[in-house]
Order: structure tokens, then sequence, then C-alpha cells
């Protein structure tokens, strides 16, 4: 089970810049927090690792339609390297001979209008008990305290159902996928060595 567990399992890196995302997982964890604290019971309401997810994909999702819907918006993206010239969303792999992100040919991008019916499956599919956890390695309010400029945060979904199976697949589709830079994340497979690379180039990206 521990071995299928890390098959499926994910990892986010968030770095803190004038595009991250962590203010917005600060400020949607500390509400939980909030009304867990004034609620005698929250089996009513989504747990926050559900919260915390739901606001990545719903964020990811209006930045993407926002920056599109400009052509200043397109030509800073195909500038950036993040789409090519049809305006669809490229994946990245990093190049150790540059030290850089560079296109990888081996993937096809991503149409814009995918990637928008992605980002939307996902923000309906993330209910009830398919997200299995969804933690950074440290809590929020200490990262938060403590002014880091990046966090990690570990994504496994549920092993049972077809649903399950569903937001597993279509989470994989946003590995090394550049439209995760929008909101200054980046996502990769959690698999022992190679999670510890990925952290590593995880580093020295968001550094740049």
């Amino acid at each position: 089970l521990a071995l299928i567990r890390q098959d499926r399992g994910l990892i986010v890196f968030v770095k803190q810049d004038q595009h991250s995302i962590l203010p917005a997982l600060y400020k949607a964890s500390a509400t939980w927090n909030e009304k867990k604290e004034k609620a005698a019971n929250l089996e009513a309401g989504l747990s926050l690792k559900t919260v915390l997810l739901s606001c990545v994909i719903r964020e990811l999702l209006s930045r993407l339609q926002t920056v599109t819907s400009t052509e200043d918006g397109k030509a800073k993206l195909l500038a950036a390297g993040w789409i090519n010239n049809e305006g669809h969303w490229l994946y990245q792999r990093w190049c150790a001979k540059t030290k850089r992100l560079i296109r990888d040919e081996d993937r096809t991008p991503l149409t814009h209008d995918n990637a928008v019916r992605l980002l939307t499956s996902l923000r309906d599919s993330l209910n009830g008990d398919i997200i299995h956890k969804f933690a950074a390695t440290q809590p929020l309010y200490k990262l938060e305290e403590a002014g880091h400029q990046s966090a990690t945060f570990f994504l496994e979904v549920s092993l049972r159902g077809k649903e399950s199976d569903l937001v597993h697949a279509m989470l994989l589709q946003l590995i090394n996928s550049s439209l995760t830079h929008l909101i200054g994340i980046s996502v990769k497979r959690e698999n022992g060595q190679r999670c510890k690379l990925a952290q590593q180039v995880a580093e020295l990206v968001f550094r740049g």
C-alpha cells in the first residue's frame, strides 16, 4: 500500500513572489481554522486539505483566463517561453547543462481550451474524500510567521473509486507544465530519490 501511495503521490513546490499563491493559502487556512473553532463540527463542510487544493485550482483557473484575455498578456507568456505561437501551454524539463528550464519536446503542449477544461473539471471534482492529503511540511501559520520564501506540499489522492482515478489523472497533466508558473508553483511526482532531485531543481529555479 505504501508503494502504491508513493506512486500516486505528488509534491508541489510553492515560491513566494508577486504571483505566489502562498498568501491566498495562508488566508484560506486561517479562515478555515476560525470556522472550526466556532463550529461544533465540520462534518457538513470540506476538509482543510480540500479547501487548500481548491484554492490552488480556482486561482490558477482565474489567472489563466485573465492573462490570456489580452494580446499583451499572451505576448508576455510567449516571451517567457510558457506558450508557443499557437497559444498552447508547454511542458518543460530541467537542463543540467544550462541550469534552466527548457521545453520538453517529448510532451504534447496543452491547448488553452483543454487547459480551461482540465482546471474546471478539477475544481468541480474536489469534494468528499477524494483528496487523501494536501499539506505543507510545516504548518502554514509557522511558514507565514517565519516569512519563508518557499513551501513544499505533499499531495495524495484517495486510492478508491473511479472519481479518484480521474482526479489523479488530471493532476498528472500539471506535472512540469508551464501553466503552473502563473501561481508560482511546480508539480512533480513524489518518488524517493527523484523527489529529492526535484526539490533541488525547484530550489534552483525558484532562486532565479
